[in-house]
């Protein structure tokens, strides 16, 4: 990317990140911190912009543990999310276009601080479904930046699209 964008004149480089990945152990989050690093370190002006999970992201780990197919939905115990609509975030790449490179903007969250129990119970509402939701311990390590806290900024809670609305957004018609 950064050899096609100076090969071509590119003024800067705008970068989608994760909040978070300068603390997580998870492999897809420490390939995200390396490029980020070999950005920082480039000879391109740059600006890094980490968000929180997007909704979508969420909506697929939900239908992962069984949601759509399942009586009883396990779930793991203590994982929070501060989701964001991903067109939230696409419009302040998009503002940043005009701008100069800014290095690090501030984080960028979701509206709210959700458990991953309560997005379930709002998920099979909407949908209409019956089942139950049922915390279970982690088998493994896999989840920790969702129950450390990690993945959330409070402080930066700057979307305005909530969990609930992306959802009747996604399926009222």
């Amino acid at each position: 990317m950064l050899q096609t964008a100076s090969a071509n004149g590119s003024p800067y480089i705008i970068y989608p990140s994760i909040v978070g990945i300068d603390r997580s152990t998870y492999s897809y989050y420490i390939a995200k911190r390396e490029t980020e690093k070999i950005i920082e370190q480039g000879l391109i002006p740059w600006t890094i912009v980490r968000a929180t999970q997007f909704h979508d992201f969420v909506l697929g780990l939900i239908q992962s543990f069984g949601a759509d197919t399942l009586p009883v939905i396990p779930v793991p115990e203590a994982m929070r999310f501060q989701s964001i609509d991903v067109g939230e975030v696409a419009n302040r790449l998009v503002s940043l276009i005009e701008q100069r490179p800014a290095g690090h903007t501030p984080d960028m969250g979701g509206p709210q601080i959700l458990t991953i129990e309560e997005m379930t119970e709002t998920y099979l509402h909407i949908r209409g479904k019956k089942a139950t939701v049922r915390p279970e311990p982690l088998p493994e390590n896999r989840f920790k930046a969702f129950t450390s806290g990690m993945n959330l900024v409070p402080d930066r809670a700057v979307g305005t699209i909530t969990w609930e609305a992306f959802l009747h957004r996604l399926y009222d018609h």
